[in-house]
């Protein structure tokens, strides 16, 4: 070999180098992408046939990757999704599975698997309705099963304010009461209360705060200095643009 001027090229235009490493072998540097399967070192002499000298079967490793997730075709791009009360929404995730292959799932609010791919499979589909405004609302999760590797949407409803959590009691020498909410949205207006009794008594307008973020939100309501706070039971009405939602609390000056 010594005597032979030797020279390294890919064939179809890939980018090869190789060098000599001692008196008769050599070492290949290539850029390996993923499509790739074989190394075949040939033998090439003028004017005569190539020869075969070793051919290699190649595994190429990689993570696997998510491409998109998408509702009714269109790209999430925040994370959430806003649907009307008994719209069919299809939730699609594009993936990479990744060499070696990893299992991908589409999951429900966590642990509940809608499905999961089969080899050879690069998308999972899954179509849903949300009839009842009083369900839970989805939270649709892509992710590979051997990794930490995700994407996820909420699928937010329009519907009327719920009230998740309230309190049944308050002390009105506390600053405030805080209920737990569901709602697609924070404007949620018009808060009233009405003293609770057999003739209906007349709403008031009061001041509260919304905070968090949809759909799960907190209302704040003060109570320290505020010239309607009585001991009794109350009603506490909200509103937003689809409609109401009610609670009653009783207020007490009592430990």
């Amino acid at each position: 070999m010594p005597n032979f001027r030797i020279v390294c090229r890919g064939l179809n235009g890939h980018n090869v180098a190789c060098f000599q490493d001692g008196f008769n072998s050599f070492k290949l540097n290539l850029s390996v992408r993923r499509q790739y399967t074989d190394i075949v070192w040939e033998k090439f002499v003028q004017n005569t046939a190539s020869v075969v000298l070793k051919h290699t079967k190649m595994q190429v490793l990689y993570a696997p990757g998510i491409e998109s997730l998408q509702v009714d075709t269109k790209n999430v791009t925040e994370k959430d999704h806003l649907v009307d009360k008994g719209q069919k929404v299809t939730i699609t995730c594009s993936f990479d599975p990744g060499n070696p292959p990893d299992i991908f799932h589409l999951l429900r609010n966590g642990d509940q698997i809608l499905s999961s791919s089969q080899t050879g499979q690069r998308r999972l589909d899954y179509s849903l309705v949300v009839d009842d405004c009083s369900e839970v609302w989805p939270m649709i999760r892509c992710q590979a099963e051997g990794s930490n590797l995700s994407r996820s949407v909420a699928i937010l409803v329009r519907c009327s304010p719920r009230f998740l959590e309230a309190p049944d009691y308050a002390n009105i020498l506390d600053p405030q009461v805080t209920f737990s909410l569901r709602s697609h949205t924070t404007n949620i207006s018009n808060c009233r209360v009405a003293k609770f009794t057999p003739r209906a008594g007349r709403e008031k307008r009061v001041n509260c705060s919304i905070s968090g973020s949809p759909p799960e939100l907190l209302l704040t309501l003060p109570l320290h200095n505020q010239p309607w706070v009585e001991e009794g039971k109350w009603k506490l009405v909200i509103e937003n643009e689809l409609g109401t939602s009610e609670t009653i609390i009783t207020l007490s000056s009592s430990e």
